[in-house]
């Protein structure tokens, strides 16, 4: 497995390394790693479930709210690293398959265009790291704000309300233990956002190879050149077979992303719905509170980039696959024989239907549906605005 200490996947597969779902590292390592990823989740979510309880024996409605989107988004970061682990074989199958794909690469061509959506998914990962561990950074130094401003311009009459990262409720005096509290809530969002960013962009990276690989394909449907003058040894008929034998290749490597990804896109699609719907709620409620309308809508546009950036590889492939069967007809088919023109006549019919990932078989990932959930989020919030 060389390819993964590359260049070009070395970061997918520190980041993995690092939450246990590396499926070809030592089990007692992976156990470990998972262990500790567990045990961050659960000091997120118990918590909250504490707090949700509170708010309800209390009927704050604003708190309840707000405790359940946050919950929801706890067991969505949650749902994330357990269908990862879940498809741990999958996972070998997927990994396994790019490596072949690579090494059956023997022309420079070929391997060229691997490189270049290798270093497109390099680029990809490399910029949603970036944004997420930079949107962390703020999401848990904004607290901070109100002791630092305690210090430099004390209030005569007190100190400023206490923010806390994740609102949870933890059965002590939460102003006391404030810098305890502070430090156990910065460690499971710094855990979530590692888990975030290492799924996301492992799923977008598997799905830029197939990307690369229809290139090719489209590229070698384009065979006008070698018609003009055969090889014996490489006759038009036996270049078309190949292409056959190279779309199946694709197909299976599109399938086998679909098999590895579908259950995890399915449950985040579901959890982002949720918290979407009620973190517009969370939203409207605080519209009077500048600074917390502020924290709940930098996450909300960032659930939203989340959304955009799972949907991105899957509209890079479908455009990729839409047209392929034009190329298919863009060569010299005129020359060749009967059986090759029946041979091109299949591959036709075989790529007219383009390459898809779905989550869970019933939502088709691409930016035509990001941008009905984008429209739902926004009708969501002013309805929700225009009860307040």
């Amino acid at each position: 497995m060389e390819l993964y200490d590359s260049r070009y996947f070395v970061i997918n597969k520190k980041l993995q390394k690092l939450i246990g779902v590396w499926p070809f590292e030592s089990r007692t390592r992976k156990n470990v790693c998972r262990t500790f990823g567990f045990i961050f989740m659960f000091i997120g979510v118990i918590p909250q479930v504490i707090a949700l309880d509170v708010a309800r024996r209390n009927k704050d409605f604003d708190k309840i709210t707000q405790s359940f989107a946050t919950f929801l988004f706890v067991l969505a970061i949650y749902s994330k690293l357990m269908t990862s682990i879940m498809k741990e074989k999958e996972m070998i199958k997927l990994y396994e398959e790019i490596v072949n794909n690579w090494n059956q690469m023997k022309e420079k061509d070929d391997k060229k265009e691997m490189i270049k959506h290798a270093e497109i998914g390099r680029f990809m990962t490399i910029c949603y790291a970036a944004y997420v561990f930079n949107a962390l950074i703020g999401f848990i130094t904004f607290p901070l704000l109100p002791s630092i401003m305690d210090k430099i311009s004390p209030l005569a009459n007190g100190s400023r309300p206490r923010i806390y990262v994740l609102e949870g409720q933890y059965m002590i005096d939460r102003e006391q233990y404030f810098e305890i509290i502070y430090i156990l809530e910065a460690g499971v969002c710094i855990m979530m956002v590692v888990i975030f960013c290492t799924c996301d962009t492992a799923f977008c990276v598997c799905v830029e190879q197939s990307v690369g690989l229809i290139m090719r394909l489209k590229k070698a449907t384009k065979y006008g050149r070698q018609l003009e003058k055969p090889d014996p040894n490489n006759t038009p008929y036996a270049l078309v077979k190949k292409l056959i034998v190279f779309h199946q290749k694709v197909l299976t490597s599109v399938e086998i992303v679909e098999s590895a990804y579908s259950l995890y896109l399915f449950a985040l699609m579901g959890f982002n719905v949720l918290v979407l719907s009620f973190g517009s709620l969370v939203i409207v409620a605080n519209l009077d509170n500048p600074m917390e309308t502020l924290r709940y809508g930098m996450i909300f546009i960032g659930l939203m980039i989340h959304m955009f950036f799972l949907n991105l590889p899957g509209q890079r492939l479908l455009d990729a696959s839409s047209d392929l069967h034009c190329n298919a007809y863009d060569n010299e088919w005129y020359e060749c024989s009967e059986q090759t023109k029946q041979l091109l006549l299949f591959i036709m019919l075989k790529c007219e239907t383009p390459c898809i990932i779905t989550a869970g078989k019933i939502v088709i990932m691409n930016i035509q549906n990001f941008g009905i959930l984008a429209k739902s989020a926004a009708s969501y919030f002013t309805a929700f605005a225009s009860f307040r």
